[in-house]
């Protein structure tokens, strides 16, 4: 598996002496100075994205076809990325985000609307992955990959039933290290309740707050998806929820970390290419999102990475342990079972935001951490 690491530039300016300016400006009064013309920058492509999730080669090659330069920006969680674009919009132009966080993206103004049938390759990609609740019509993102939030754990340490209770099991306490997103910790324990991940009766949200509460007084703590791969790999952390690809990629690095769906079934996402408000470079990103709608490129960066695409056209090109992994690509008996997370209204988000913050307050007090 290719590891990607943010590109870094260094961008020099030249700037000139009083004489050399003067002398410019008499020659351009007289005869036409005889020099050489320094040769056009090559255009740039600046695309904001999670770490190691695109593949370099990719990069590449979109440089070559356009003779361009791309320019990766990488960011580690999705609170980095909103405070990346919210203060320098102007300095990126394509954007990969969650597709829980386009509507409200969408009305903040972050980024663009566009009309998805002008691209060329949309028509690839899966029906089931377009015109989702979180971007109707697709005006605002276009599908990459899609996956599903796994039960992940050590198998040399632990063999935890196939259910999402084993996170709130008592036994298995210390060895567990949760997502620090709280529409994720909360679908999860309406799902071990036997509820619809986007639940929103208040008496299933205040059992599950209560079920959150009690598991936050014994687990290790809420980390980003880049601390829980390390800790899983490490052994410092046995028991997890983690992303589809995320899973899929140390489990090829360590064959004691084992993954699944949990037989209550699981949360599904999917991220988009959206625009960034203030591109600078509109068609250039424009053209990428068609770069990638191509089956083979799609299916040739999913394929490295380990992920599912939201391109059905890729799936032919895609690598045949890829498509028969359940977790990855599960069957319509699993499918049945999963469900996209619902944008959050104000209301909703007000009661998870204040239950949130008293849920991790509980844990940093067991672990002695004060503010």
């Amino acid at each position: 598996m290719n590891k990607i690491w943010p590109i870094a530039h260094t961008h020099c300016f030249l700037g000139l002496s009083g004489v050399a300016l003067t002398a410019m400006l008499f020659i351009g009064c007289g005869q036409q100075a005889d020099s050489p013309r320094l040769p056009t920058p090559p255009a740039e492509l600046h695309i904001l994205n999670w770490a190691d999730y695109i593949t370099q080669s990719t990069l590449e090659e979109y440089g070559r076809r356009r003779n361009c330069e791309v320019i990766l920006h990488a960011y580690n969680s999705t609170d980095e990325m909103l405070s990346m674009l919210k203060s320098n919009p102007a300095n990126y132009d394509i954007v990969v985000v969650e597709d829980r966080l386009i509507e409200d993206m969408a009305e903040l103004k972050l980024i663009q609307k566009f009309n998805p049938n002008t691209l060329q390759g949309y028509e690839n990609l899966d029906p089931e992955m377009i015109n989702l609740p979180s971007d109707p019509g697709n005006q605002y993102s276009i599908p990459y990959n899609w996956g599903t939030t796994l039960l992940v754990y050590r198998a040399d340490r632990l063999t935890p039933e196939a259910s999402w209770s084993s996170l709130f099991d008592p036994q298995w306490a210390k060895e567990v290290l949760m997502l620090d997103i709280s529409q994720e910790c909360y679908a999860i324990a309406l799902r071990s309740l036997g509820q619809s991940i986007n639940s929103t009766d208040p008496q299933w949200l205040k059992q599950a707050t209560a079920l959150l509460k009690q598991q936050a007084e014994n687990i290790q703590g809420y980390s980003d998806i880049y601390r829980i791969k390390e800790a899983l790999l490490e052994g410092s952390c046995s028991l997890a929820p983690l992303y589809s690809g995320d899973a899929a990629e140390i489990a090829n690095r360590d064959p004691n970390i084992h993954y699944l769906i949990p037989k209550e079934g699981a949360p599904m996402w999917i991220d988009g290419f959206t625009i960034s408000r203030d591109a600078p470079n509109v068609e250039l990103a424009k053209g990428f999102i068609e770069f990638m709608l191509e089956p083979e490129v799609a299916a040739a960066n999913a394929s490295a990475l380990w992920y599912a695409s939201a391109n059905k056209a890729a799936k032919a090109h895609m690598a045949r342990e890829i498509l028969e992994d359940e977790s990855l690509y599960p069957p319509e008996r699993i499918q049945s079972r999963l469900e996209f997370l619902n944008p959050m209204n104000t209301s909703l988000r007000a009661i998870l935001n204040k239950n949130w913050k008293a849920i991790k307050d509980l844990n940093r007090q067991n672990q002695g951490v004060t503010e």
